[in-house]
């Protein structure tokens, strides 16, 4: 039986062309595709590798699965406009999937085990010193982009 979830987490996440999460048994995929028919969607599922998009254009979504699913226990709806993606996974696998395609943007499937044995209160504060790090690159970022310190964070210094 999975377990509780906690909202502190990251099960998945944006990627390029869709958004994805996750349980111990499915991935699910979210992939914006406009206002089109089912017939309209080319979709083709591989044990290792997904595709998906609208008939006579680009595919969105076409890569090599993070790990191997049952193509017979998955499935797909068109959903105001949204093609609605559940994939079983292998259960020769790994429980958690760093990424649903291979090289894709990672999350990190270390909290998602250690959020098994963590209390809440302390996965969200995990997850808020997670942002905070990301709002203090940012930041060091812009301030190196105008060049007001190096890429270290440090001051650069002007000569007068």
């Amino acid at each position: 039986m999975p377990s509780q979830q906690s909202k502190w987490v990251k099960y998945g996440g944006d990627a390029p062309g869709y958004k994805w999460w996750q349980t111990e048994t499915e991935v699910t995929f979210t992939v914006p595709v406009g206002a089109v028919k089912g017939r309209d969607i080319a979709y083709n599922l591989k044990p290792g590798h997904l595709q998906v998009g609208v008939k006579g254009q680009p595919l969105i979504v076409d890569g090599e699965l993070f790990a191997s699913v049952l193509p017979d226990g998955s499935s797909w709806i068109l959903d105001n406009g949204n093609v609605e993606i559940t994939l079983e996974k292998s259960t020769s696998g790994p429980t958690w999937w760093a990424s649903a395609i291979k090289g894709h943007p990672k999350i990190d499937v270390e909290r998602i085990e250690a959020s098994k044995h963590l209390d809440d209160s302390l996965l969200q504060k995990l997850a808020e010193r997670d942002e905070e790090k990301l709002r203090e690159k940012a930041a060091a970022e812009k301030a190196a982009a105008e060049g007001k310190t190096d890429a270290a964070g440090t001051e650069a210094k002007t000569e007068a």
